[in-house]
């Protein structure tokens, strides 16, 4: 039975996701079945928003396979360290494998240090391109 935690729309994006989510950093240190015991008890006691980088180790295969039969209920976020659209878009391909679903739901730029970075990434060939291709790919 899933528990009843409040919902928020997050940010502009629409998505409607538990005002407590669940960060991936913690299950690194796991083995990976209880790894996927935790996350999918976090599920079932209401949590609908999960974020997790490829950076967590192997963070993201824990979470794709707890997770993987109830991928229209819940919000997934990961997050790209890389700075180019090449680079991130195949980070980016790797994530959807590791998730196990051919959605995320919200992929964000990964420890931006500098100002240069920040320009690197959002300009023409930045990693902030990639995501916008691969929603127009899924699209």
């Amino acid at each position: 039975m899933v528990a009843y935690v409040k919902k928020r729309r997050l940010g502009r994006t629409g998505l409607e996701v538990s005002v407590v989510g669940f960060g991936g950093i913690p299950i690194i240190a796991r083995p990976r079945a209880e790894a996927e015991e935790v996350v999918r008890y976090a599920y079932e006691k209401g949590i609908t928003y999960f974020d997790t980088a490829r950076f967590y180790g192997d963070s993201e295969e824990k979470m794709g396979a707890a997770l993987k039969d109830v991928r229209g209920e819940i919000v997934q976020a990961t997050k790209i360290i890389m700075r180019t659209r090449e680079d991130a878009a195949r980070a980016l391909k790797q994530s959807f494998r590791n998730l196990q679903t051919d959605r995320i739901g919200l992929v964000q730029p990964h420890m931006i240090n500098s100002e240069e970075e920040l320009t690197k990434a959002i300009g023409p060939d930045g990693s902030l391109n990639a995501p916008k291709e691969a929603k127009k790919t899924l699209a």
